[in-house]
């Protein structure tokens, strides 16, 4: 590399000083350099620990205040007035203004085309009264759509169409992400007084289902079907679909927000810390029943070890007492070495905290980067442990190589971690700067942006508290947490994987960056692990998506040992 690159490299990376979002700028300069000719990397270092100390001095606060954490969506929001960015903007005649091609490739075919007509098969009503309201600008009602992503889509999507003028009649169709959830279901249901068919009824539209889909389940006509809905709307005192999306999305954010009021309160998310033998401390949480079936829970850097009420559910509902201690320089804590060598000493660690609390075997659930220590736990001691379930499982890095696959934001700091240590500090430095500034979006997306389901995953207003909550304690002591996680990451553990006398379960998202369906699947076959998946609209965030799923599995494993 010549002279002229380096100080254009030293130049930016400096820069995200000034900018921390800057970081993915730097980024993708990086995704360039060669992991075999690592001479101007080790050059840099000197660079990258000065950054991480200008960092620090400009913005002393790391660990305190993360209440710029938001969603992936943050930064569209701003832009719209507080609503989510449109994914479909129509005009008259339905003619496509802009489009999100991510949502309906397929049909995209350009600027100022007219939607198929195939688009609207599944509602075609609904079509004739958007046409209708553009031509005579009627902008004051919203509209409920449902529309094919492409020809063999037989379920659509469910949007949204809001209706403005500027200074030609628009409308603005965002996609409904909203879902289903057993427990505020089970409340809906109770407080509103529902038959099981009008709380079914009410699930499949939640869901994004049509009535034809409904009847057909339940072996009904249509008819009866839609007679059945219009004494739901009418029981309900609303008028349509939308209005009951709306009342259940309501209902769904009070419910939740009370149920994390009183899972802290009442003690469900116990925080101790235990001194080993060592003289080290290990700090860790309790969640789900007092009295319960041991579990061990091993966290992903973003989740740390506390769980979201959904998940403090799931737990409960398996009859689980979950124990979460904290990672190697999480929450306080410090071990003697970093990388491979830290799966031994905090296994020590771990072992001893067990013991102390009278645990003589319990299932482990290992959640995105903290698998590694979860199959080094199992070829360890396998008479500790029932076995072993991965959510989004990070996999063994024999070369360089192994990182291709991996998210945008994932793949450079994999990378570098083996040739630039010091940028892998600075990465986490300006990304906590970039999130306590409220500028965290594009972060996460560069991370999460390829999977639909994970970015809605960050709209769960249950979900950025618990992050939030969690990376106080993630940085409290700097940036060591991330860094060594990492380093891990990027490591070959592989050897952890062998002969082991446990099952393993792992359970896969087909959107998931961190290990795709087809890495993981070869994987399983190589040391005769168990796959679930992979599963639709799952991605890395798995263990925010399908909870119970990976509850339900943690118990087959203890049921079958015992």
């Amino acid at each position: 590399m010549s002279d002229e690159s380096t100080d254009k490299l030293i130049r930016d990376a400096y820069g995200v000083v000034a900018k921390p979002d800057r970081l993915l700028q730097l980024l993708s300069l990086l995704q360039a350099e060669p992991v075999d000719q690592p001479e101007r990397m080790e050059q840099m270092q000197g660079h990258f620990d000065r950054i991480v100390d200008l960092l620090d001095e400009i913005d002393p606060n790391i660990g305190d205040d993360f209440k710029g954490l938001a969603s992936a969506g943050t930064d569209d929001r701003q832009k719209t007035g507080g609503a989510a960015k449109p994914q479909i903007i129509l005009g008259i005649d339905l003619r496509i203004v802009s489009i999100d091609e991510t949502f309906a490739a397929e049909w995209a075919a350009g600027i100022s085309d007219r939607i198929p007509v195939w688009v609207w098969e599944l509602d075609p009503a609904s079509a004739k009264k958007l046409s209708w309201a553009l031509r005579n600008g009627e902008t004051h009602q919203p509209l409920l759509l449902r529309l094919r992503a492409d020809r063999d889509d037989d379920n659509g999507i469910l949007f949204v169409a809001t209706l403005r003028e500027a200074p030609e009649p628009l409308a603005e169709l965002r996609a409904i992400r909203l879902r289903w959830d057993e427990r505020s279901g089970a409340a809906f249901t109770n407080v509103l007084r529902l038959t099981e068919t009008e709380s079914q009824l009410a699930r499949y539209i939640v869901d994004g289902l049509s009535i034809r889909q409904f009847a057909q389940s339940r072996d009904r006509s249509i008819g009866t079907a839609r007679n059945q809905l219009k004494t739901l709307l009418r029981k309900l005192g609303i008028g349509s679909q939308l209005d009951l999306v709306s009342l259940y999305g309501g209902f769904h954010a009070s419910f939740m927000a009370a149920q994390f009021s009183t899972d802290t309160a009442d003690g469900t998310d116990n925080s101790h810390v235990f001194r080993a033998s060592d003289g080290g401390m290990l700090p860790y949480e309790i969640h789900g029943k007092r009295d319960g079936i041991p579990l061990l829970y091993l966290h992903a850097t973003a989740d740390g070890a506390l769980l979201t009420p959904r998940q403090s559910f799931a737990a409960r509902a398996n009859g689980f007492r979950v124990i979460a201690p904290w990672l190697p320089f999480y929450a306080g804590s410090q071990v003697p070495n970093m990388g491979l060598a830290t799966l031994e000493d905090y296994a020590a660690r771990v072992f001893e905290l067990l013991d102390s609390l009278g645990v003589d075997r319990c299932p482990v659930i290992t959640v995105r980067v903290s698998a590694p220590y979860g199959f080094a736990f199992v070829k360890k001691a396998p008479e500790r442990f029932d076995g072993l379930v991965t959510a989004g499982a990070i996999l063994p890095a024999i070369s360089a190589d192994d990182f291709a696959h991996l998210a945008f934001g994932y793949r450079a700091p994999m990378r570098l971690a083996r040739i630039a240590p010091g940028f892998v500090k600075l990465y986490f430095a300006a990304a906590a700067a970039m999130i306590r500034k409220g500028d965290g979006a594009g972060f996460f997306k560069s991370l999460y942006g390829h999977s639909p389901a994970d970015l809605a995953t960050f709209d769960d207003p249950e979900v950025i508290e618990t992050m939030r909550r969690s990376m106080q304690r993630t940085f409290q002591d700097g940036y060591n947490a991330p860094f060594q996680q990492t380093l891990l990451s990027a490591s070959d553990w592989s050897s952890y994987c062998k002969n082991l006398a446990r099952p393993v379960v792992m359970v896969c998202g087909e959107e998931d960056g961190l290990a795709p369906a087809e890495q993981q699947r070869a994987f399983c076959e190589k040391y005769g692990f168990e796959l679930i998946g992979p599963l639709e609209n799952v991605g890395s965030l798995a263990m925010h998506q399908v909870p119970r799923l990976i509850f339900d599995t943690a118990l087959k494993l203890h049921i079958n040992r015992s």
